[in-house]
């Protein structure tokens, strides 16, 4: 799914009240704070790192690259550019999306040709880029995406694109499309699309929508877990400060078999809680950290970069040097969080 802002990623928290152990048992030092010039110069190399990595044969790395540039605007903008003529349907939907994102007008025009791309997802994503810089000619594809895709990927990075533009007027159309059924459609896949469906109601002003989205932080069963880590990151999305404490508890929770949940819900849980300036989390990735599984250490790496605490630097540019390329390119999207000015 093509959802900008470290979001293709799920990742979770303790605060004070809560205190368990990290996952993995890393004791990892976070050392003394970076100073000023040691923050600088690390920005520069995770920036330098992204670039090339922008290049990788991979398109789920360019893609992921592309976005963690986004947070360098000064040097994202030929990566844009490039990113508009990629191979890849995704780094093309990836590149409007950030055009978008950071109000671009320059750029937006260049979204024009691509709403005939063969990609629904690329179509889409032009005419987000072009309505969120004042060109509403193209709004008919978002409303198509909802409505009549078959894809409740599509239909739900389409509730994405009506939350972000922050048009109460589209407030009816998400009620009609929350209300289609797709009976054909896999589960997990409409389950995830509702929660995103109520995430853009929230952020357009529709505020009781928040419960279900709160609700999904109580799995019931193992399947329920992909939408309890989505719900967790939407949680933080939007501000949902009551939601808290449900959020650091779920750090701490265990399963019926006396486990503690999932690295991928307990680090959403505590990016969540990032988000909402609650910091105290970090031991959670850096128990992580050193995670045999690439996705985790990538995971890892982007809470620290939310919470942002300098001492966590050194820890995170070591990442930038793994042998895995995900784990390289969140590393470098986490220094360039955990530095902006």
């Amino acid at each position: 799914m093509v959802r900008i802002g470290t979001l293709a990623v799920c990742v979770g928290l303790a605060i004070g009240l809560v205190g368990c152990s990290g996952g993995s048992g890393s004791s990892i030092d976070p050392g003394p704070p970076a100073d000023a010039i040691e923050m600088s110069r690390a920005r520069e190399r995770a920036i330098e790192s992204l670039e090339g990595l922008a290049t990788h044969a991979d398109p789920v790395i360019r893609g992921n690259a592309l976005e963690g540039l986004l947070e360098a605007p000064g040097r994202a903008n030929k990566w844009l550019e490039r990113g508009l003529a990629d191979e890849s349907p995704g780094v093309r939907a990836i590149a409007l999306m950030g055009i978008g994102r950071a109000h671009r007008a320059d750029l937006a025009q260049q979204a024009k040709p691509l709403l005939r791309d063969r990609s629904p997802w690329v179509r889409l994503s032009a005419a987000y880029a072009l309505s969120a810089n004042g060109d509403h000619s193209a709004t008919g594809e978002i409303a198509r995406a909802l409505l009549e895709s078959d894809d409740p990927r599509l239909r739900a990075q389409a509730a994405l694109v009506l939350g972000e533009l922050g048009n109460r007027s589209a407030l009816p159309l998400l009620r009609e499309a929350i209300a289609k059924p797709m009976s054909l459609a896999p589960t997990g896949q409409v389950r995830l699309m509702s929660l995103q469906m109520s995430e853009a109601m929230v952020k357009l002003g529709e505020s009781e929508q928040v419960q279900p989205i709160r609700a999904a932080l109580y799995p019931a069963r193992a399947e329920d877990l992909e939408a309890t880590a989505l719900a967790a990151r939407i949680l933080g999305e939007v501000g949902d400060h009551a939601s808290e404490n449900q959020l650091a508890l779920l750090t701490a929770r265990l399963d019926e078999k006396g486990n503690m949940l999932p690295p991928e819900v307990r680090l959403s849980a505590a990016y969540a809680l990032a988000q909402l300036g609650k910091t105290q989390g970090d031991f959670i990735a850096l128990a992580y950290i050193d995670d045999q599984r690439a996705s985790i250490r990538g995971l890892s790496a982007l809470v620290l970069g939310e919470i942002g605490k300098s001492e966590h630097l050194d820890t995170i540019e070591l990442l930038m040097a793994d042998p895995d390329p995900s784990v390289r390119v969140h590393a470098g999207a986490a220094v360039v969080r955990l530095t902006r000015p």
